[in-house]
């Protein structure tokens, strides 16, 4: 369950007030903050109930003993001359001055995160400091979820971690990911895929308050108090007592590109203790009293309240889950080890999986500057750099890369290596030509109705000329586009008829002939994409009493075919570029499939997914190359998926690890989810999935990649060959794909 305020950072202040100065916001340090409770129930717990945790929570960050914050609820909303707080008067408080200190609202029905804020139900609670002039926190406000109090949980315990995390957030402390990723998420407790100093496990009590995700019935009770090193350092940071920090151990530095002297901010970066890796750890993401908002970059980062005498290995950290005032970035080579003399910014020189241990001391600060590992192939994987972005389409060269904002009707987008990222205007289904100049997709007009379009420049589209009478409109559509062919001249998608919802049928448009029905067996139809040339079109047919559901079908020639009339498929995703290969998704055992016109129809399988179900597992086919040679896809449900990469000499592999194998570490943060688009000379791969920024696009280039030849042999080598044809000639000769140290034991 998330808990969030407004804006949230990793172990450092929520707001900067100067980010050139390092100056945050903060409450005058030392001087008793005044908390004013709300009037009412919060839920199933009394109103006396919530003012005895709402007392509690403070009473935890007025008890660190290097800090000189402290808090005290002096009395109810009725001494200010408030009512009782609801989603309908909530802005008395929010955004209102009430004379100063911290006003605690009690959401008896969920109505102020809901209706006031806008929150989804599931968020347990918010919290911001405000400010007028200066650097001095005024006041604050807190909203506490009762209605996602559990109703057996009278009492609050396992929801007094809300409160103490929520009073975190007032008094401008940010969310830290130190312990909290690898007991929610499984996340590795240092860089993965490497040997650790340390093997115990993980326990309840070692995960941090200010953790952006709390499960009340599970950490409820653990999280709610304060003694972690992370959640103290934090607090004493901004609020610190005499001999803080100079009385503990510290370690800093500065995040680096392999360059050595290029800054990189929004990097997370972990120390711990070798022999108490959790309950000793303390983090902080470079940057953060800057956010990203410095004159100048800045990749600092600091790490006080260490053990003296204690021996911490530091490393960076990709950030898993959660919400950053700092802006994630991601790792260019994936997580390492501070590798102390050893740090050089070569995979080749310095192993990303050898550390040195640094001996804390009071009031001795240790410098420890990390220079990210880049290898030759982390090189090849590039993150669009925008949140939320999903790439649809790639131009030839892979020079040329666009697609759409998560979310429905949201803007297209254009990535070029020339002009960097634009965002296009219209209601996304952008795709690109092979030139990559023509674009086309959907746009909402003048009359309010969204139907294809090409981009005519800037946030600009004009219409496809459709025959009147031939289209009607469904819920405000009335054409979507899917695809657009190679050479830019055919445009396929789904259209409705004059009757609206319920005549859905796929088209094809094209300058000469304009919008045509493809037709086919019916009632319902939809083309997904085309070849080269606009000739050969795949999608789907539903609907037909002879051929229930929603099965693969392709157009040619003036006529609809099914896949194989003997084994019915799912719908047809790609196609080649000389249409004689098409692949899709829903074959008979939840797999993806292939079918081309010499082999017929063939099974490709799914991937695992760990955490799901097999039932729920289904694989699809979204990707074709050119040459019909190369199939990508996922498998999963939803957003649970597993990207595939598929040649018939490699077979289905989870693309993920592929990279890995490459030594591609800089994909080690990301879940690639779902490939999307290869460029026709067969060297770049785009799609999106969750990566730093949340949803997230990303491209990958295989100009060459390695293969382990003689795996078996006495003397195994590494070559690098071209991709895909050079990879399969030394796979059916029975080399390994990924480098040799990679892929043997």
């Amino acid at each position: 369950m998330l808990t969030t305020a407004t804006l949230a950072h990793a172990s450092g202040p929520l707001y900067v007030a100067d980010p050139d100065r390092h100056i945050p916001f903060a409450w005058p340090n030392g001087v008793p903050v005044q908390v004013y409770t709300d009037l009412g129930p919060m839920g199933v717990l009394s109103n006396e109930t919530a003012d005895g945790l709402t007392a509690f929570a403070f009473g935890q960050w007025t008890k660190v003993p290097t800090s000189d914050f402290t808090a005290t609820v002096v009395g109810d909303f009725a001494r200010l001359g408030l009512p009782d707080i609801t989603g309908a008067n909530a802005d008395q408080i929010v955004g209102t001055f009430n004379g100063g200190g911290i006003h605690v609202m009690y959401d008896d029905d969920g109505s102020i995160i809901r209706d006031f804020f806008g929150a989804p139900d599931g968020v347990l609670g918010i919290a911001s400091p405000e400010w007028s002039d200066g650097a001095t926190i005024t006041e604050s406000w807190v909203v506490v979820n009762g209605a996602a109090v559990d109703p057996s949980d009278t009492q609050g315990a396992g929801f007094a971690a809300v409160f103490t995390h929520e009073f975190g957030h007032s008094i401008n402390l940010a969310h830290s990911q130190t312990n909290g990723a690898i007991a929610f998420y499984g996340d590795a407790a240092g860089p993965e895929r490497c040997e650790l100093p340390y093997s115990t496990p993980i326990t309840l009590n070692d995960i941090e308050t200010m953790y952006p995700f709390i499960s009340p019935s599970e950490t409820g009770e653990a999280q709610s108090t304060v003694e972690h090193p992370d959640d103290v350092a934090s607090l004493s940071n901004l609020y610190p007592a005499a001999g803080w920090p100079g009385s503990r151990g510290t370690i800093r530095g500065r995040i680096l590109l392999t360059d050595g002297t290029t800054p990189l901010s929004g990097i997370n970066v972990i120390a711990r203790n070798v022999d108490n890796p959790y309950a000793d750890a303390v983090s902080a993401l470079s940057g953060d009293y800057s956010q990203g908002e410095s004159t100048t970059p800045d990749g600092s980062y600091t790490l006080n309240g260490l053990t003296p005498g204690a021996r911490y290995v530091v490393y960076v950290d990709g950030i898993v889950q959660g919400g950053f005032s700092t802006p994630p970035s991601p790792l260019p080579g994936g997580e390492e080890f501070y590798n102390g003399a050893g740090e050089s910014g070569h995979s080749e020189t310095d192993d990303r999986c050898a550390y040195s241990a640094l001996s804390a001391a009071a009031g001795s600060p240790i410098i420890a500057d990390i220079l990210f590992n880049v290898a030759e192939a982390d090189d090849n994987f590039f993150a669009i750099p925008v949140g939320s972005t999903q790439p649809s389409s790639v131009s030839a060269n892979g020079k040329v890369i666009v697609g759409g904002f998560a979310g429905q009707d949201a803007p297209s987008w254009r990535w070029t290596e020339k002009d960097g990222f634009t965002v296009l205007g219209g209601n996304g289904n952008a795709k690109v030509d092979k030139s990559g100049r023509v674009i086309s997709g959907s746009f909402t007009g003048e009359d309010g109705i969204i139907r294809t379009g090409f981009w005519t420049g800037g946030e600009s589209w004009k219409a496809l000329p459709v025959r009147k009478g031939l289209v009607g409109s469904c819920d405000g559509v009335e054409t979507s586009p899917f695809d657009l062919s190679g050479d830019g001249e055919a445009v396929v998608g789904l259209a409705y008829g004059p009757e609206g919802c319920s005549s859905p049928f796929a088209f094809r448009w094209t300058a000469r002939r304009g919008l045509e029905d493809l037709g086919g067996l019916g009632p319902w139809t939809r083309a997904n994409a085309t070849n080269e040339d606009g000739r050969v079109v795949v999608g789907w047919n539903d609907l037909n009493e002879q051929y229930p559901g929603r099965i693969g079908v392709y157009w040619e020639h003036g006529r609809q075919y099914l896949m194989d009339p003997d084994v019915l498929v799912g719908e047809a995703g790609d196609v080649s570029a000389d249409g004689s290969v098409i692949a899709g998704l829903g074959a008979p055992d939840g797999g993806a499939w292939r079918w081309d016109d010499r082999r017929g129809l063939e099974l490709l399988g799914k991937l695992p997914v760990p955490g799901l179900p097999d039932y729920f597992n289904q694989a699809g086919a979204s990707v074709v190359s050119d040459d019909g040679s190369v199939i990508l896809g996922y498998s999963g449900f939803f957003m649970q998926r597993e990207p595939f990469l598929w040649t018939r000499e490699l077979g289905m592999v989870n693309f993920g690890d592929f990279l890995l194998k490459q030594g591609m570490f800089g994909v080690e943060q990301w879940d690639l989810g779902t490939p999307m688009a290869m460029s026709a000379n067969g060297k770049v791969i785009t799609g999106w999935g969750f990566g730093p920024l949340g949803v997230q696009g990303w491209a990958v280039t295989l100009k060459k990649v390695a293969v382990c030849v003689n795996p078996k042999g006495s003397k195994p080598k590494t070559k690098e060959v071209s991709f895909p044809h050079g990879m399969n000639e030394q796979l059916a000769k029975g080399a390994l794909p990924g480098r040799c140290e990679y892929v043997l034991p």
